[in-house]
């Protein structure tokens, strides 16, 4: 799920709980993905505050925090020092493998792209619940990339 605030991503957690996607497991992990470059201007700090405020209220799913840098390494280095599990850095950008090594020496995930999530956003700027679940549950056209 493409997330703006702190608002969205609980929407989304929310709609994991009542959908049961925990099921047996004890806890799910559910990407929450930045706007494209969204680490150039929210920064990490204020990305995972957003992020943790929306899974306080919902734990049992976990939130897998993704924070887009675009092509800027510093923001990706900066991101990932800073707590953020996974940051999306263009590939052509300078430092790249740098910037892998990092990652992978702090257990953190470099992503050359965005993965798929649910958007673009309806007219309103929201996905409906319906939207939700179906995305959630692999079904429907709500599955595309946003990129």
């Amino acid at each position: 799920m493409v997330i703006r605030s702190a608002a969205e991503a609980a929407s989304a957690l929310r709609v994991a709980t009542e959908l049961g996607l925990n099921g047996s497991l004890p806890l799910l992990s559910l990407p929450l993905l930045s706007l494209p470059g969204a680490g150039l201007w929210l920064g990490p700090g204020l990305f995972l505050t957003l992020v943790q405020r929306a899974a306080a209220a919902q734990p049992l799913v976990s939130p897998w925090p993704v924070l887009d840098c675009a092509d800027a390494p510093g923001h990706a280095l900066a991101a990932l020092r800073g707590g953020v599990a996974a940051v999306v850095l263009d590939p052509d950008a300078p430092g790249y493998a740098a910037v892998a090594a990092v990652a992978a020496g702090l257990g953190g995930t470099l992503l050359p792209r965005a993965p798929p999530a649910a958007g673009p956003f309806a007219a309103d700027h929201r996905e409906t619940p319906a939207q939700l679940a179906a995305w959630l549950e692999g079904r429907g056209d709500s599955n595309r990339d946003v990129r």
